[in-house]
């Protein structure tokens, strides 16, 4: 018996170092698999159209058969830990029944007969213990690989101690850039290079620039994602670099992306409303402002807790231009919060109206002049088109609602007014 715990001592530490192992080559053979399919799925339009689907294909076959190959060494392994097993099982029983035949009378056939199933039975449990180890062990180095991610990831700079924000800040949503310089690491060029802005209380700028010029930058930057290497953003004449982050995301900012994040399982309420502080009603006009709420209750039942408390995966499906609506309506639900504390939050677009319909786009510009500036919170959008203010432009005039701040590589390029950008004035 001693000699079989060694054996299957031996087997189980060799099976357990080459199944761990393999077991991480296989999962860093499937990352590749999924990032072939996303990366077909996003770029369809493209391959289509240049005609690389052959070379797409030959691609994803080319990954999908490299992820295989350590899934079938594993499998292998897994039948050979079986065959050793049952080997020593067989080994044990050869040895039993030697002895019943050599000690003759001394052991009953009963005897033998259960020692021979204690025997059998032992081979599966081997099997299921060794198994069982190699999983645990599996599963504390992946345990393992998160506290060390843990240990070694920086916690988000916090803004000294002593600084006071007050209860009613941001007050007016006065936003002050002073030649701000940004870079994603110290060894690479700036991303922006000494931009000054301002922007007063209640106005809309629009940040416009191509790809690569700067526009999120400046946004991760208000949002103290990215940190400043030179020069301030002051909101109502506080530094943001002084401010807890907490206070910046909840207080500062109302942010519309051009994907807003949804909770399939989660209900109507929640997605609009995750403090579940706002009532039912309030929630209801902020839906009929969008036109969501004839979405979401086609036959005007008006069944207003029924549909609020469903799981938005329940209710019928939202278009894109309907989901931006969706994330339009969570910020008029967070100007209703900062009425209470008398706040001022600015209002973030990040490429909100992007993927919409021209008469998408209009609702969106009226609520948000509406609800917005017209009640004195400062708008920033970031778009790389100016051809949806056109209207705003001919309506308003010389109205200095509007302000547009034109970005390249980094640096302000031009400034002034939506209308003298459209160049309105020039045009027969």
């Amino acid at each position: 018996m001693p000699i079989c715990v060694l054996v299957v001592y031996v087997v189980q530490r060799v099976y357990l170092r080459t199944s761990r192992q393999l077991r991480l080559l296989q999962l860093e053979s499937q990352s590749a698999v999924y990032s072939s399919f996303l990366e077909s799925v996003e770029g369809v339009v493209s391959i289509r159209s240049f005609g690389w689907v052959k070379h797409a294909e030959n691609n994803n076959m080319e990954c999908l058969d490299k992820s295989q190959q350590p899934a079938y060494i594993l499998l292998c392994l897994q039948l050979w830990l079986n065959i050793v097993l049952d080997l020593v099982i067989a080994a044990i029983a050869v040895i039993l029944i030697t002895l019943a035949v050599f000690l003759e009378g001394s052991t009953t056939a009963g005897q033998i007969g259960m020692s021979l199933n204690i025997v059998l039975v032992a081979n599966s449990t081997l099997l299921a213990l060794v198994t069982s180890w190699t999983n645990l062990e599996i599963s504390l180095g992946a345990i393992s690989r998160l506290k060390t991610l843990e240990a070694d990831t920086e916690a988000e700079e916090q803004s000294p101690a002593g600084a006071i924000v007050p209860d009613t800040w941001p007050s007016r949503g006065a936003v002050e850039v002073r030649d701000l310089t940004v870079t994603y690491d110290e060894s690479h060029a700036p991303a922006l290079k000494n931009i000054n802005l301002s922007i007063d209380s209640g106005q809309h700028l629009v940040i416009c620039g191509r790809t690569g010029s700067g526009k999120s930058t400046l946004l991760l930057a208000f949002l103290r994602l990215l940190n400043t290497q030179v020069g301030s953003i002051e909101v109502d004449g506080l530094d943001l670099s002084l401010v807890p982050l907490s206070a910046i995301r909840e207080r500062c900012f109302i942010i519309v992306t051009q994907d807003p994040f949804l909770l399939a399982q989660g209900s109507l309420r929640f997605n609009l409303d995750p403090s579940g502080s706002l009532p039912g009603n309030i929630i209801l006009k902020a839906l009929e402002r969008t036109g969501l709420w004839r979405h979401f209750d086609p036959d005007q039942r008006r069944e207003l807790g029924g549909i609020l408390d469903k799981p938005l995966s329940s209710l019928p499906h939202m278009s894109t231009g309907q989901t931006q609506l969706f994330a339009l309506t969570r910020a008029i639900l967070r100007v209703e919060h900062s009425s209470v504390t008398e706040t001022k939050p600015i209002l973030l677009l990040d490429e909100a109206t992007s993927s919409v319909d021209g008469l998408t786009e209009s609702t969106m510009r009226g609520i948000i002049r509406e609800v917005f500036t017209n009640n004195g919170h400062s708008v920033i959008e970031i778009t790389h088109r100016l051809s949806g203010f056109e209207d705003i432009a001919r309506t308003t005039g010389h109205s200095p609602e509007v302000n547009v701040v034109l970005l390249s590589q980094g640096e302000i390029q031009s400034q002034g007014r939506i209308e003298d950008m459209l160049d309105f004035g020039k045009r027969p």
